[in-house]
């Protein structure tokens, strides 16, 4: 909402600066390469997610959650729909961040609310996909995935 609010005012204050204000004022507040500055072949998987604040990969946790609960087989099936959530909601985000950066600040808040609605996006499917899974487990299990997560 803050956006939407946001967008009109600044296009319009963008709008009335002089050329040489508009490349003060859109300059980006860092020079970080952008991730398409390197070519795709030379980025592994975990660069791309460290760049984009990602983690490369729940394999571990997971493998230590199935250890720790000891799942029956319908608990099981529930962890892994949860873990191929998160991971294409990782995927998911990580296709938004790596998108180039808009050139005017109004193009840059309508990409960060963008982005934040595939944050938003993201969350509500992995903590369906937990939910799922919490609910089939018992009391003594959930006590355990409560110190394995901590």
């Amino acid at each position: 909402d803050a956006a939407q609010l946001l967008r009109a005012p600044l296009a319009a204050f963008y709008d009335s600066l002089t050329e040489e204000q508009k490349k003060t004022f859109a300059a980006p507040a860092s020079q970080q390469p952008e991730p398409r500055a390197v070519g795709r072949g030379e980025m592994s998987r975990e660069t791309l997610a460290r760049m984009c604040g990602s983690p490369a990969s729940s394999d571990a946790a997971m493998r230590q959650i199935e250890q720790g609960l000891r799942p029956t087989k319908a608990q099981r099936a529930s962890l892994e729909l949860l873990q191929k959530k998160s991971f294409e909601m990782g995927q998911f985000l990580m296709a938004s961040c790596l998108k180039p950066m808009p050139a005017t600040p109004a193009e840059r808040l309508d990409a960060a609310a963008d982005r934040m609605t595939a944050v938003i996006f993201a969350a509500s499917n992995v903590n369906m996909a937990l939910n799922d899974f919490t609910s089939q487990l018992s009391n003594e299990q959930k006590t355990k995935l409560n110190s394995l997560v901590r």
